[in-house]
């Protein structure tokens, strides 16, 4: 008598695939963890490393699909360890599992990201450029991120990526439709998002205005009582006449200095004898109250 019909599958294999056995990697990189099976379709496997050679083992992932590709994001160990090691098992048959018997190492970094710029408390159009320039120590090769937010760090716009770990940035500030008072300026490794760094304060983007202060812009010292000029380009601008103003605090009240002035592109300013590092001047349109420019940054009367 013939029996029925049946498979025998073979005996099951597990071999690991490591890219990065023999090299060192570091603390919160990513990292492909390879495998080779056969006859252990649809299984789950768990995943360990070790930084002892084997003697103590971490999980890493539990119960994951055999058939799928994983990435390692390397932990933060407290110390460097050039004993490291991986281990993968079947998930219910411990008895099945393969062992990297070479080390690898895990470094350390300590790593850091500063913005170099005083960037905050400026007003910026579309169109203007802003200069950020940082240092970084110890980044992933992946590189620095720079990004900006509208929204007071709720959500980030990249502005480039894979920058250098030290270097500059003229930002052409884009072109937006209102003004949004909460900006702000990251800069973060493109490796590890706890490696990062933001502006201190925000700054604010307003539409494209048709006028465009050149000087005082920011950064000058000033005398009181003394004579400035004032530097306006305001050849786009719709009328022929520009109010002008002045704030001893950061914009928060504004100080009349000539209403309906001459778009002659400048005016000589009587400044007067108040003290303040926190000024700025601003040139609207006398027959538009939402066409104006104001300093990029503070300016000081001394």
């Amino acid at each position: 008598e013939i029996s029925e019909n049946f498979t025998i599958d073979g005996y099951p294999e597990l071999f690991l695939d490591i890219p990065f056995i023999g090299n060192r990697i570091t603390n919160s990189s990513s990292q492909e963890i390879n495998w080779i099976y056969k006859n252990l379709n649809g299984r789950l496997i768990n995943i360990y490393y070790s930084i002892d050679k084997g003697k103590n083992w971490v999980e890493i992932e539990k119960d994951f699909p055999i058939n799928e590709k994983f990435i390692w994001v390397v932990p933060n160990i407290e110390k460097s360890s050039n004993k490291c090691r991986i281990k993968i098992e079947i998930a219910g048959n411990e008895s099945i599992n393969d062992e990297i018997k070479k080390n690898f190492s895990i470094k350390v970094l300590n790593s850091s990201i500063s913005l170099k710029d005083a960037i905050g408390g400026q007003r910026l159009s579309g169109g203007d450029t802003l200069k950020v320039s940082w240092q970084g120590k110890d980044i992933s090769d992946k590189g620095i991120e720079l990004s900006y937010s509208i929204d007071n760090k709720k959500k980030w716009k990249k502005i480039k990526s894979n920058m250098k770990v030290k270097g500059s940035y003229y930002w052409i500030v884009p072109k937006l439709n209102k003004i949004y008072d909460n900006c702000y300026i990251k800069l973060e490794d493109m490796g590890n998002d706890q490696i990062f760094d933001v502006s201190e304060k925000k700054f604010t983007i307003k539409p494209p205005s048709k006028i465009r202060i050149s000087t005082p812009n920011g950064g000058e010292r000033i005398k009181t009582k003394s004579g400035i000029y004032i530097a306006w380009d305001g050849n786009r601008m719709q009328g022929d006449k520009v109010d002008i103003f002045y704030s001893l605090n950061n914009g928060k009240s504004w100080e009349l200095i000539q209403k309906d002035a001459k778009n002659s592109g400048s005016t000589i300013w009587k400044v007067p004898n108040k003290k303040s590092k926190k000024c700025l001047v601003k040139v609207q349109n006398s027959s538009d109250s939402e066409d104006y420019d104001v300093s990029n940054r503070t300016f000081i009367i001394r």
